[in-house]
């Protein structure tokens, strides 16, 4: 995984302790975008924002958009539930 990741993420539903778990990128992704929102609209914090926006960039969003049963262990579809 290129980029920024989250280090030693856990998801609650797969399971172990590694670096660039879907889940826990989804989250950082997520606050990424409701703080640069939220300075949008109040339109402040204008060089705060241009570095969460850069950081959001270089982290992507994780694969498959969603966590869930069908995702394996790392976030990617067809990977077996360890």
């Amino acid at each position: 995984m290129a980029g920024l990741v989250v280090p030693n993420g856990w998801s609650p539903e797969h399971g172990p302790h590694e670096d660039g778990v879907a889940y826990c990128q989804q989250i950082v992704w997520n606050h990424f975008t409701n703080t640069i929102e939220a300075a949008d609209i109040l339109g402040e914090h204008k060089e705060f924002r241009a570095q969460l926006a850069a950081a959001r960039r270089q982290a992507g969003r994780a694969p498959g958009g969603q966590v869930g049963p069908a995702h394996g262990m790392d976030g990617r579809p067809g990977r077996s539930q360890g």
